[in-house]
């Protein structure tokens, strides 16, 4: 079957009329449940390091707090326990998390841009980098757990929710937690919210948030972005699926990354390997840099 250019936009343009519809239920479940300040906000595609991730952005100036009630929250005593009750979370078309669930990057997104669904091929390929053996580590792990107390999952379906995890959990204290719409924040290296599990209200409930940082101004089309714990982008690719730009974190230095990156010429043009061949750059610049300072201190 030939697919002409005109059907294809067709198919794109409804996959973004999906998205938007998602993203408004997403909102109006959010309200309904009682937050408070969302007309503040909006979603929003933007690139990161060449790929390109749903994004929160300012609909107009953030002047209050974000407030959230914390019955959005999911959370539990470990990542493998928070990972199923995802997991099961989805297969529920009634889910009371059914709304966040769904603007949730699927299988298929997850599969351009997110290293845990590398083709074997192309992590054979990048097999030198650290951050595949990470990957390694973590399959390994994740298919002991699932082996170990899968609770009727499937591997599939738990692997999707673990990865998902990595990309947008909040860790302890107190607990390992989910945080609809604090987990849209991405991060920079000048951060402008601060996300709290729990704030203190005159208001009805209990709530968590999103607070202007101090002294900033937080004008309408600024993306709104949180502090991260500070680690270099190998990690970085691993657990959020891209590269922070300017990351002042060094990678670890591989003078034989050059041979990764000539293997991957040809290898296609996903924004998974646009980003491993980004990293692989990274590995080379560290290693000249290192080679470079020890040749100065030897003179």
């Amino acid at each position: 079957m030939v697919v002409s250019e005109t059907s294809g936009c067709a198919a794109e343009n409804a996959s973004v009329v999906r998205a938007g519809l998602a993203e408004e239920e997403f909102f109006a479940w959010a309200t309904a449940q009682g937050a408070i300040g969302l007309d503040q906000v909006k979603i929003a595609w933007l690139n990161k390091g060449g790929v390109f991730v749903r994004s929160l952005v300012a609909a107009k100036e953030v002047t209050v707090p974000i407030l959230l009630p914390r019955s959005l929250l999911m959370f539990d005593a470990s990542e493998r326990l928070l990972a199923l009750q995802l997991a099961e979370q989805r297969r529920c078309d009634d889910s009371f998390w059914a709304p966040w669930i769904k603007i949730l990057p699927s299988e298929e997104v997850l599969r351009d841009y997110h290293v845990a669904y590398a083709s074997p091929k192309l992590l054979q390929l990048c097999e030198a980098l650290p951050v595949i053996q990470r990957l390694r580590g973590w399959q390994d792990v994740l298919r002991r757990h699932w082996e170990e107390d899968g609770c009727g999952e499937s591997f599939s379906d738990f692997k999707w929710a673990s990865t998902i995890l990595q990309t947008r959990v909040f860790r302890p204290p107190p607990c390992f937690c989910f945080m609809p719409m604090a987990d849209m924040m991405n991060t920079s290296l000048t951060p402008n919210m601060e996300v709290y599990d729990r704030l203190e209200t005159d208001l009805p409930g209990e709530f968590y948030g999103l607070i202007p940082m101090d002294g900033q101004k937080i004008s309408s089309g600024t993306e709104l972005t949180q502090a991260y714990c500070p680690v270099d982008n190998s990690e970085r690719l691993f657990r959020c699926g891209f590269l922070l730009d300017g990351n002042p974190v060094p990678v670890k230095a591989l003078p034989e990354a050059n041979v990764v990156l000539e293997k991957l010429q040809g290898a296609g043009s996903s924004q998974l390997i646009g980003s491993l061949r980004a990293l692989v750059f990274e590995h080379m610049q560290e290693a000249t840099q290192q080679s470079e300072a020890s040749r100065d201190g030897n003179r």
